[in-house]
């Protein structure tokens, strides 16, 4: 666009700022300005659920807590390093060739996805004019099945007794029964009756407003109190977001192995009191949290405490969505479809924590600026405890 426009200046002799032509090329400049930013935002989500989803597809429930730790992991450094390197190269090279940066990156994201092998269901590619006779291991009782045309499977069965497996030995009717199709429009409909998917939700919005909230006030709190600038604010977003990023494949593993509920309901219990205490230095009815006595020291124990404490809540949502769909498809695999539901799962996680992180500026925001900072975390110290009984109670 630098060409054209550069002609288009020097034919209208648009020097002078104040030309109406230049007034409207500058105009459509910001609205092009918010409209990549619009388009950055569907892509980003676009991606976010895609790969989740093919995370989902590819690994067996039993270990869904360690890889979704290893990638927030991953997505940590990432939102980490990101503004530090893009700071860098644009402070050295300037804003071209930092953008070229980012086109590449983009580019090598394309060729992965390109290049990536995607596992499929044999049972669901399979031609349906196929008609084979199939031999299944020997189990007890079981001889043969036969997979005929339409789907359906037969067993030939000795008499008095019962296969170890209920797939493929029973009825017709019952095989009608269980292979029965929901309509994917029922998506919804059907998980939004599950309580333990109302629970991961508002598990979701809660973690995502509190993690957000820190955004909008402690920046503008910690230059009121101690006179702060970006740079210890920015160590301290560090400790907020160092020790999820390593914490994350450790407390994958071990909610893989003990479940959910219990670490999650640890985790809202610890949130509590750790933001009450976070509010707590420069007040000055708090004098051995000032700025001279131990005020610091509180402020980076609470930020490296939250930022540990989260990682034991903020996958916690996802994976319980994501056990409540793997529990039905098992009652029933084509209860969503031939297709799955994973992305559809993905989305339900994608738009209540982009909820979250709508409600919990605008919350925290008018809070602080209303009652001061100390007393907006009162008002939302009791929100980890709503998250725990709902953890508790809902899981």
């Amino acid at each position: 666009m630098g060409v054209p426009l550069a002609v288009i200046q020097d034919f209208y002799h648009l020097h002078d700022h104040h030309h109406p032509v230049y007034r409207l090329i500058r105009y459509v400049a910001v609205w092009a300005l918010f409209l990549g930013r619009i388009l950055q935002g569907i892509s980003g989500s676009a991606a976010w659920i895609v790969s989740f989803a093919i995370l989902s597809d590819n690994v067996g429930a039993e270990h869904m807590g360690k890889v979704t730790g290893v990638a927030m992991s991953f997505i940590t450094a990432g939102l980490v390093s990101g503004p530090m390197v893009a700071g860098t190269m644009l402070q050295l090279l300037g804003y071209w060739p930092t953008w070229c940066a980012s086109l590449m990156v983009l580019l090598l994201g394309m060729i992965a996805c390109l290049i990536m092998i995607e596992g499929g269901d044999g049972s669901l590619s399979r031609p349906d004019s196929v008609v084979s006779t199939t031999p299944v291991p020997s189990l007890p009782g079981l001889e043969t099945a036969i997979v005929s045309s339409d789907g359906e499977t037969s067993a030939l069965l000795s008499s008095g007794h019962h296969s170890y497996h209920s797939i493929g030995t029973k009825s017709d009717s019952h095989t009608e029964e269980t292979e029965k199709t929901t309509p994917s429009h029922r998506f919804y409909y059907i998980m939004f009756r599950d309580i333990r998917v109302l629970a991961g939700i508002v598990n979701t919005v809660i973690f995502s407003a509190i993690m957000s909230g820190f955004d909008s006030t402690l920046p503008l709190h910690l230059y009121r109190v101690f006179n702060w600038g970006s740079l210890p604010v920015g160590i301290m977003f560090l400790g907020l977001q160092i020790p999820s990023m390593f914490l994350g494949p450790v407390v994958g593993w071990y909610q893989d192995r003990a479940g959910l509920r219990n670490y999650t309901t640890v985790g809202w219990v610890l949130m509590a009191p750790l933001l009450w205490l976070l509010g707590i230095p420069g007040q000055s009815h708090f004098i051995w949290a000032s700025l001279d006595i131990y005020g610091k020291a509180l402020l980076i124990f609470c930020m490296i405490a939250i930022g540990s404490v989260s990682s034991l809540i903020r996958s916690a949502g996802s994976l319980q969505i994501m056990t409540v769909f793997h529990d039905l498809q098992l009652k029933n695999p084509k209860s969503f479809g031939d297709h799955g539901g994973s992305s559809k799962v993905f989305s339900i996680t994608e738009v209540s924590f982009n909820l979250g992180m709508m409600l919990g500026p605008l919350l925290s925001g008018y809070l602080s600026e209303a009652v001061g900072y100390y007393y907006m975390n009162m008002t939302l110290g009791p929100t980890p405890t709503t998250g725990t009984n709902i953890t508790f109670y809902g899981h």
